[in-house]
């Protein structure tokens, strides 16, 4: 009798202590708006019953949720408070937060109930705190559409340059020719054999 009580008390505490294990440090994931990150990866024994949730802040508001009914395992998210999305694979099952925004900055924690086999568990599988950044990086039609838009700036200011470059040396040019001509003709007018204006004739005192 004394071996079966003490038995019976070993199991509860293996459960109290399933239930309340927590991790106290959470891990913090950045993530970008209208991106996605994965919370909870758990691989579930064959032929076992359980449930997979997904809960957001301190109050465990239930987002999304996994749960074996029979054979079957179903899925249902509450999207008011995040879209999640259900992934199986290798016998693996994950839930996926999809199409983040600011909004849905806060603390998320992943708890696993399994009823079989025996006993029963409560546990946490992860505990992670999102920030989801508002920047939202410039998408590939806007980056080639800003690349295009500098070329053209570029080209229009050399082209800028090179018209400007060009009227001043033509401008440079007709300014030394005229200083040219003028140092010419300079020249002419200062010669020795200037031509001299007509002397008139004396005409002869009247009588």
């Amino acid at each position: 009798m004394s071996i079966c009580l003490v038995g019976f008390l070993l199991l509860i505490s293996v459960q109290v202590a399933a239930q309340t294990t927590e991790n106290s440090n959470p891990h913090v994931v950045i993530a970008s708006r209208d991106g996605e990150v994965d919370l909870c990866k758990y691989a579930p024994q064959t032929y076992s019953r359980f449930n997979l949730t997904l809960e957001k802040g301190n109050d465990g508001d239930v987002v999304c949720l996994v749960y074996t009914s029979g054979p079957e395992t179903k899925f249902h998210n509450w999207e008011d408070k995040a879209r999640c999305r259900f992934n199986e694979s290798n016998g693996t099952i994950s839930l996926t937060l999809i199409e983040l925004d600011v909004k849905h900055t806060d603390s998320y924690t992943c708890r696993l109930q399994t009823f079989v086999p025996p006993p029963f568990n409560k546990s946490i599988v992860n505990k992670a705190y999102v920030y989801v950044n508002d920047f939202e990086p410039p998408s590939c039609e806007v980056m080639s559409a800003l690349v295009k838009w500098i070329l053209i700036g570029v080209a229009v200011f050399l082209s800028t340059c090179f018209i400007v470059i060009l009227y001043r040396y033509i401008q440079r040019k007709q300014c030394r020719e005229c200083e040219a001509r003028n140092l010419e003709l300079t020249k002419e007018y200062n010669s020795e054999y200037m031509h001299m204006a007509a002397v008139p004739l004396a005409r002869c005192p009247v009588r």
